[in-house]
């Protein structure tokens, strides 16, 4: 905008394109597509859920993802079952005294710890249920209820075969671990969580790029794309069950993360990060020219002379360079404009007067001469910005982000696209300091003389101020 009337100075103004800027987090993704590498800043569209990543790394391991299919039996029947086995005449039904609240017991215990010793993998079985009624039936497939019940019970009447029968009962227990071990669901949710841990370190997704953090619950969905982290949990089951292919798997996941560090190495969010850093610093001692400019404002207090000075967003006047200061009567709407001579000279120390502002010192505090007649009246500052940490993604460079962006692509280079030709981004760096400093000519006119041959145009010194 322009403030004040035709008198009044433009604001802002300065170097030219000192207005343009980008934060930290645009300028990283603009030197990454610069320097060849695909910066992916949303998560991937296919996604799945800890819970599906567990049934298919456990069948890529070879195992069914539940055996379901269960033969069953009612308590009577394999109440005589056991009779008959222990060879009591079952059709007169006149067991020993006390053989019906055994056997129960028994098929009850061989039940339960059945049941205990397969459900090991979190919620696979169905919850046990009563087992004391005759027409009740087997939570669990009937076979080794049976054999590990009629073991235990030729033990309490002492026959020779019982070991034969709870031998049968670990056979079964044995078959069904080769066909689904114990834990697996807790063992392959590990290596699942493991996987992404390790695609979150290693491709460096969790810094600039996401804020991830693995997921657990078999619900929760993956912020991380799902196929490494299925290979690497696939790798470490198929070792975990010592199956020979288990390197072919581990290559896989090696290759994938060859490819993805050609399409962005690992640590390159932190390398470009410190690379602006670097080059926001050089470019600001360098190149004057592109440093960004602003207009400070100070409100001014009736009769008060001395003013901290001030900030703009984060940044301060820059004290060791030259700026210009107007005094605008009448506040922000004000039409009154003059322009502040720097410095004050010493005899106006004790000068008691006050009025307008027509004089300015530098130093620790911002000072005016004479003092201010009104709290109406705004200093305008017009100086470079002073030099501040570019270190956070929502913060802006002190200088021209063109420039910023091609220092730190040059700086960045050579450890990430060693390969990569420095020269030409050097060549547009010097194209880009030239035409900034060509612009600010405007239409000045150049003298083609010794610098003490030309004219100096006089600076405007206000009026004495009347006593």
């Amino acid at each position: 905008m322009t403030a004040g009337g035709t008198n009044g100075p433009s604001i802002p103004n300065g170097a030219p394109f000192a207005h343009r800027t980008r934060t930290r987090s645009q300028l990283r993704a603009e030197v990454l597509a610069k320097l060849g590498f695909t910066y992916r800043q949303t998560p991937p569209t296919s996604v799945k859920t800890v819970g599906q990543l567990v049934d298919e790394v456990i069948a890529e391991t070879g195992f069914p993802s539940a055996i379901t299919q269960i033969e069953t039996a009612t308590l009577l029947a394999l109440r005589t079952t056991i009779a008959q086995r222990l060879g009591f005449y079952v059709a007169s039904g006149n067991y020993p005294t006390g053989f019906t609240a055994l056997v129960d017991g028994l098929l009850a215990e061989a039940q339960a710890t059945l049941h205990a010793r397969i459900e090991m993998d979190g919620g696979v079985l169905p919850p046990l249920a009563p087992f004391t009624a005759t027409t009740d039936v087997t939570t669990i497939d009937y076979v080794p209820v049976l054999a590990l019940a009629t073991g235990l019970a030729k033990a309490h009447y002492e026959k020779p075969d019982a070991k034969v029968y709870m031998e049968a009962a670990d056979r079964w227990l044995a078959d069904r671990a080769r066909r689904r071990p114990p834990n697996i669901i807790q063992v392959v949710t590990n290596f699942v969580r493991m996987a992404q841990e390790t695609i979150i370190r290693r491709y460096e997704m969790d810094v600039g790029v996401y804020n991830l953090t693995p997921a657990s619950n078999a619900n929760d969905v993956l912020e991380v794309d799902w196929h490494p982290v299925k290979l690497l949990a696939t790798a470490h089951a198929r070792s975990h069950y010592e199956r020979k292919d288990a390197k072919l798997y581990y290559d896989q996941v090696e290759k994938w993360f060859t490819d993805m560090q050609a399409r962005m190495p690992a640590n390159a969010v932190e390398v470009v990060n410190q690379a602006l850093s670097d080059a926001n610093e050089q470019a600001w001692w360098r190149y004057e020219i592109s440093r960004r400019r602003k207009w400070f404002s100070i409100a001014m207090q009736e009769g008060e002379r001395i003013y901290d000075w001030p900030r703009a967003g984060g940044y301060d006047v820059d004290l060791r360079r030259n700026f210009e200061a107007w005094v605008q009567r009448g506040g922000v709407s004000g039409n009154q404009w003059t322009r502040l001579v720097e410095g004050i000279p010493a005899g106006n120390f004790s000068n008691a007067n006050s009025g307008p502002p027509q004089r300015f010192r530098v130093g620790e505090f911002f000072e005016v001469w004479p003092n201010p007649d009104s709290d109406d009246d705004v200093v305008w500052i017009d100086g470079q910005l002073g030099l501040t940490d570019f270190v956070t993604d929502n913060a802006t460079p002190s200088c021209d982000f063109q420039v910023v962006k091609l220092l730190a692509t040059m700086l960045a280079a050579p450890v990430l696209a060693p390969k990569m030709d420095a020269r030409g981004i050097g060549r547009d760096l010097e194209l880009a300091i030239g035409d900034m400093t060509a612009a600010t000519h405007v239409g000045k006119r150049y003298i083609p003389r010794s610098r003490s041959d030309c004219p100096t145009p006089a600076e405007p010194v206000p009026p004495d101020y009347p006593a």
